[in-house]
């Protein structure tokens, strides 16, 4: 299995949430969201979510830190909060459904899970993705999330993100 790369939040301000576009709209979870929580991540290319989602919705953060966009009552983006102990949580599970790429909304949902974050007051803010996920990784870096090094493995897989 391939080393999945870590990013770490270290501005010490919060994002600015961006504006949704016009019909779409900003969400935390709620009870009948599961079966479309499942096709959305699907849809996004993450084939085993029915095997996890039971997990995401068992951590502390949950349900108040997953958050969605949502277009005509239909979930179109999400992302969400991780506690992994009470120092440390993580940013999550984003997706956006392939449909509504390109609209920004995974800045948004993301926005929303750092703010939540900070206002639980987490000394670390992490993620963790794949070296071949390009659009997400240059999301995160447009946020402030700063690449970690810690193996020479870490160094090659960020060598396409340098400047």
């Amino acid at each position: 299995m391939v080393r999945q790369l870590k990013m770490v939040w270290k501005v010490s301000n919060r994002p600015q949430v961006s504006t949704l576009p016009e019909g779409y709209k900003l969400r935390s979870y709620h009870e009948s969201d599961k079966n479309q929580y499942i096709t959305l991540m699907e849809k996004s290319g993450f084939t085993d979510f029915h095997t996890i989602i039971d997990n995401v919705l068992k951590n502390p953060l949950s349900p108040t830190g997953i958050f969605f966009v949502t277009y005509e009552d239909t979930l179109v983006a999400t992302a969400c909060a991780l506690e992994k102990d009470k120092q440390s949580a993580e940013l999550g599970w984003v997706a956006v459904d392939p449909e509504h790429r390109g609209k920004k909304l995974s800045l948004v949902t993301c926005t929303s899970v750092i703010n939540f974050l900070l206002d639980k007051k987490y000394n670390e803010i992490f993620l963790l993705t794949d070296h071949w996920r390009t659009a997400a990784i240059k999301i995160y870096l447009k946020l402030g999330f700063e690449p970690v090094h810690d193996s020479a493995a870490d160094r090659f897989l960020w060598a396409d993100f340098s400047e």
